[in-house]
């Protein structure tokens, strides 16, 4: 996810990552994280409504959306290769039109 948001960040691509942990710590624990791996995108906590509002059944899950915001594509577990494959799909909706 760092390097689609670093190979986007500058094409009107918005990469958000949603966390879903919890307790008194989480924030700490997420912080944590991110500067382990050097994560430069935001990190969201989530108090469980992103969570219903995609229905959220797996950890983790990528979800591609177009500039007005609508699901193409959802990406549920992790795959080798999965960076490339969503890489296409940004590169797809750049140039295709949106509908008003």
């Amino acid at each position: 996810m760092e390097a689609l948001y670093q190979r986007f960040n500058d094409r009107s691509f918005v990469l958000l990552s949603i966390s879903i942990d919890e307790g008194g710590d989480a924030v700490e624990k997420v912080r944590a994280f991110a500067n382990e791996y050097n994560l430069s995108y935001p990190i969201l906590m989530d108090n469980g409504d992103a969570s219903r509002t995609y229905a959220v059944s797996s950890i983790p899950v990528v979800y591609l959306l177009d500039k007005k915001l609508r699901i193409v594509r959802k990406y549920p577990g992790y795959v080798p290769g999965l960076g490339e494959e969503i890489a296409d799909q940004i590169e797809i909706l750049k140039m295709a039109k949106v509908d008003k």
